[in-house]
């Protein structure tokens, strides 16, 4: 079985790969042998790896699910064609083979037009995930809001997506953009309803250069520069819950980088798979992964759980934001 996943959107494009990925587990059987291979890394061994992965037959009569990541940017994109026709791999019903790429249709067929028409034929599900636009885009942002049970008014909607499209002007990112942004507001949020208010408040603008000095001097424990930022910041009027959902945002990166860099399976990824595999924008992985070498895992845990207790604490009036936050920058 083939199942191909592509499109300009990166964001929904790895949305749509973890969630075939979790349906196939969850329809072959508790026994499934999971492999990922990236075909971007050229010093790699995918190609020969990924043939030998359909060579080898499980004593255990496991399923397998093999990802094949960016195929059309290597140069083995004919061999690949070839390994597929060889071991017939669109009838065999022991392996999925899950291709997934971050180019469009026209991208694709100019990069291999023959493994391209092979995929869209063969495959039992071929879905492009186009960039999203007009209502199709405006329900899709409702639905992020929706699953957390948020509601989001007509207005903050329109000045959000209006916000994001004119910081991000590259289209294959903007997805990306607007679910970090979604995600920031959900955690910050006091109400049911979202407003116009909070989104001219809370979402990034300028204001995301002032913001992540903040979080880098908390994460690289310089307890001095974190008090003297945040009280610059919060003297300058940004908004202490703004800076507190950024804070919680940044930690849960951290958290979950560190993570998948001390699982066996993942660890030693490079740092685009990280993104694919975790959601989170590239740029940022980049960045967080060197936060991450100065943190333990269970350190992290600890001064996650912190967070929490301080988000309850203040959410509930028992104590003041503003002090919550001296307060942490004095030790997380």
């Amino acid at each position: 079985m083939i199942i191909f996943i592509y499109g300009q959107d990166n964001y929904r494009v790895r949305e749509t790969l973890q969630k075939t990925i979790t349906q196939l587990k969850n329809k072959l059987s508790d026994k499934v042998n999971l492999t990922r291979f990236n075909f971007e890394d050229e010093s790699s061994n995918s190609l020969k790896d990924f043939e030998d992965s359909c060579k080898t037959v499980s004593l255990f009569k496991e399923k397998k699910i093999t990802v094949l990541g960016n195929v059309f940017l290597s140069s083995s994109s004919n061999e690949v064609l070839e390994i597929l026709k060889k071991w017939d791999l669109a009838k065999d019903r022991e392996i999925a083979v899950v291709f997934y790429e971050t180019l469009g249709e026209k991208e694709l067929v100019k990069k291999d037009k023959a493994l391209f028409g092979f995929l869209t034929k063969e495959s039992s599900t071929s879905k492009e995930l186009l960039t999203l636009e007009g209502k199709k885009l405006e329900n899709w942002v409702v639905n992020q809001f929706q699953e957390t049970g948020i509601t989001i008014e007509s207005k903050s909607l329109a000045k959000l997506i209006d916000v994001i499209s004119t910081n991000e002007q590259n289209e294959t990112n903007f997805t990306w953009h607007l679910k970090q942004e979604i995600d920031k507001l959900i955690a910050s949020s006091t109400s049911k309803t979202l407003t116009e208010k909070e989104i001219t408040d809370l979402v990034i603008t300028d204001r995301e250069e002032e913001i992540f000095p903040i979080i880098d001097a908390l994460a690289n424990k310089e307890h001095a520069r974190a008090f003297a930022l945040l009280y610059k910041a919060i003297s300058n009027g940004m908004d202490p819950s703004y800076v507190f959902s950024m804070i919680i945002y940044q930690f849960r990166n951290l958290l979950c980088i560190k993570d998948m860099a001390s699982s066996p399976i993942s660890a030693g990824l490079p740092s685009a798979e990280i993104a694919k595999q975790s959601g989170i924008h590239p740029f940022v992985v980049r960045k967080t992964l060197e936060q991450a070498r100065k943190f333990e895992l269970e350190e992290l845990k600890t001064k996650f759980n912190k967070l929490a207790k301080i988000e309850f604490s203040t959410k509930n009036g028992l104590s003041d934001l503003t002090d919550e936050l001296y307060n942490l920058s004095f030790g997380v």
